[in-house]
């Protein structure tokens, strides 16, 4: 386990923690993604947790993802405040690089050091040899923020078009950011 403010715990999550995580994750995304200049409601947002409204759509979501909490290329980190989880953390290591899948802390906990302290987790465990890609929605000013603290660079690169559509068929736009490995050799020939 992992100490962070006074009564924050970082720790790794297991399955036991899916629903929490899942929870977090629609109630961040219902405070953060409806955006009216883009087009994307609430309703279009609240579309993407329909299947985990009910018993069996819920136990469907979480066999699917199931094998990953014991996956060594998946990290899963979970912030807990006293018995409450109030955050958590995805990670992906691929071959050639790694993928910041999903940082998300409830609303109430943002801006008191819970997302620093799972990134800071989750970039330990990823390591320095490596690029890291993360995707975030290209209006979401305090999330390029946050990144921006720990090293990421905006690539250029929209990535819409790779992120699967709601349920409802809206697109949130999304813009990809690196955190560029730090034995990177570019532009140095070697001979």
């Amino acid at each position: 386990m992992y100490n962070c403010l006074m009564a924050i715990i970082i720790r790794e999550a297991t399955e036991n923690d899916d629903w929490d995580i899942r929870n977090i994750r629609r109630q961040t995304w219902l405070a953060t993604y409806p955006n009216e200049e883009y087009g994307i409601t609430i309703e279009d947002v609240e579309s993407e947790f329909a299947e985990t409204s009910t018993d069996k759509g819920r136990k469907r979501a979480f066999e699917r993802h199931r094998p990953d909490y014991t996956n060594p290329d998946f990290k899963f980190l979970i912030a807990k405040d006293g018995e409450k989880t109030v955050g958590f953390f995805i990670g992906k290591k691929f071959q050639d690089y790694n993928r910041l899948l999903a940082i998300y802390t409830l609303p109430e906990h943002q801006g008191q050091g819970v997302g620093t302290a799972l990134i800071t987790k989750g970039l330990e465990w990823f390591g320095s040899d490596k690029d890291i890609f993360v995707n975030l929605a290209k209006y979401n000013d305090d999330a390029h923020a946050f990144y921006a603290k720990f090293g990421f660079v905006d690539t250029g690169k929209d990535t819409s078009d790779t992120h699967n559509p709601l349920p409802t068929g809206k697109v949130i736009p999304e813009i990809e950011m690196v955190r560029r490995a730090s034995n990177r050799q570019e532009n140095k020939l070697l001979f």
